[in-house]
C-alpha cells in the first residue's frame, strides 16, 4: 500500500484529499465539492459521500489493522440515512450472525 501512495505521488496525503484531487478540487466554501451547475448537494447524497470516504479511508490504509470492522457501522448509518436501508442492513448483517 505504501509503494503504491509513494509511486502515484500521493504518499502522506488523506484519502479524502486524495478523492478531492483525482475529483478536480472544485469545492465550496464549506470544503464540500460543489455539483454541476453550482447546485449544493442533497442530504442524501451527503450521506453517501460519508460512506464513500470512510470506505476509502480503509482502502488508503488509514484505518490501521482495525479496517473494515472500523467502519461499517458508520457506513451503514450514512446508507441508511440515503434511503439505502437495504444496503445499510447487509452491511450489518455479519455483525448480528
Amino acid at each position: 500500500m505504501r509503494e503504491m501512495q509513494r509511486l502515484s505521488g500521493f504518499a502522506g496525503r488523506s484519502a479524502v484529499d486524495v478523492r478531492r484531487t483525482l475529483d478536480g478540487g472544485d469545492i465550496d466554501a464549506s470544503g464540500a465539492p460543489m455539483e454541476e451547475g453550482g447546485q449544493p448537494p442533497t442530504k442524501e447524497e451527503l450521506a453517501i459521500r460519508r460512506a464513500t470516504a470512510a470506505m476509502e479511508a480503509v482502502s488508503w490504509g488509514e484505518c490501521g489493522d482495525k479496517g473494515w470492522a472500523s467502519v461499517r457501522e458508520v457506513v451503514a448509518e450514512a446508507y441508511a440515512e440515503a434511503g439505502l436501508q437495504n444496503l445499510s442492513e447487509y452491511v450489518l448483517a455479519p455483525l448480528r450472525q
